[in-house]
């Protein structure tokens, strides 16, 4: 019987609707600078000598698997994947999503395609992580069961956990980064930028509450939407406002993050 292993499929959010907003050589760049990152960050986590742990990469995607489904290559897998998360939003202004699955998975070569790049690779675990990664709108970490109780079992509540309403089977989902550190330095202000660029599609707004998630100081949020519209009003129109306070409103946005902008609204209008 095939040994299980832990595989992680990780892709940059929004990259078709970007491609269409930059030429070829910019798109070239943006890959290249992307793919650098990952390839130092490899070398940081030391995972070229880790014989546990494996990936490759092919344009905006990664895929990372294991050779087994222990605490060390579990650990190993969702260091690096948090850290790319941050470095690729930090150093190359992009934001990612992925998922992690737990089942059969191998990669496989073949000698016989002359001239022609192999990548062959097969197993349940795969085909689960690139299904779980492309159901979630949103810069966020996506799991199924399996791979939730051993993280809970492993890790002791290291991790914050979230169950995403209405999925079935139940998914579940890791925030590599929290409200603190969307209000440190600019990040902020990037994070706005993408999404104005990208005319707030809903997936920015479901990353948008993921960082605001668990925050028991309402003024913590509503300093958030206040400086998300001041950003907006500041750098580029009221235009650019409007269209931010519109598409909350749109079908595919979170219902919970609506009922934190309508609360932040009413604090506004009487106050």
């Amino acid at each position: 019987m095939e040994k299980e292993k832990y595989v992680a499929f990780i892709d940059i959010l929004g990259f078709k609707e970007k491609l269409q907003r930059i030429n070829q050589a910019k798109a070239e760049i943006l890959i290249q600078d992307f793919i650098a990152m990952l390839g130092e960050r490899w070398k940081t986590n030391q995972l070229m000598q880790n014989e546990n742990i494996g990936g490759y990469i092919v344009s905006d995607s990664v895929v990372l698997y294991s050779k087994d489904c222990t605490e060390k290559s579990l650990r190993c897998i969702l260091e690096y994947t948090t850290q790319v998360f941050r470095l690729a939003f930090d150093k190359n202004g992009i934001l990612l999503r992925g998922a992690i699955a737990k089942g059969a998975f191998r990669r496989l070569e073949e000698a016989s395609l002359v001239n022609l790049d192999k990548g062959l690779i097969v197993g349940n675990a795969y085909i689960e992580a690139y299904n779980m990664e492309s159901r979630h709108k949103a810069s966020a970490i996506v799991m199924g069961g399996a791979v939730k109780d051993d993280v809970e079992e492993y890790f002791f509540g290291a991790y914050d956990i979230r169950e995403l309403q209405g999925e079935n089977p139940p998914l579940y989902t890791i925030r590599w980064a929290d409200i603190d550190y969307l209000l440190e330095k600019d990040h902020l202000e990037r994070f706005v930028r993408l999404a104005h660029e990208a005319q707030w599609l809903p997936h920015y707004y479901q990353t948008l509450y993921m960082f605001l998630t668990n925050v028991k100081s309402d003024k913590k949020i509503q300093a958030v939407f206040e400086k998300v519209c001041l950003l907006l009003q500041e750098q580029y129109d009221y235009q650019a406002v409007n269209r931010f306070i519109q598409n909350v409103f749109s079908g595919e946005v979170n219902v919970h993050f609506k009922e934190m902008f309508l609360k932040y609204l009413r604090k506004k209008i009487f106050q």
